[in-house]
């Protein structure tokens, strides 16, 4: 499992500025034709300290900022399986 972002080519380093973290969120966008909001951080992680997303969380949020779906604490306590069930649900 180690190196797996490294193979695919998602590996980057720690964002030290905003600007980084801007950067990493761009590529993401411009790699994965994301179309929809992306929201991104601040440097200190004042939101995700805030929605308990140590070390990572997977979060869906509605256009008027309501949380519509919760993943558990990452990376093992979350499934992608299921986070995409309930965006394909979501969408229909």
């Amino acid at each position: 499992m180690q190196g797996m972002n490294e193979d695919v080519g998602i590996c980057f380093k720690q964002p030290k500025t905003l600007e980084d973290r801007f950067k990493v969120a761009s590529s993401f966008i411009d790699r994965f034709s994301f179309q929809k909001l992306l929201v991104v951080d601040d440097i200190d992680d004042t939101t995700s300290t805030l929605y308990a997303a140590l070390p990572e969380r997977l979060y869906v949020i509605s256009d008027d900022f309501i949380i519509l779906y919760k993943g558990g604490p990452g990376p093992y306590g979350y499934s992608l399986d299921h986070l995409t069930e309930f965006l394909n649900n979501l969408s229909r």
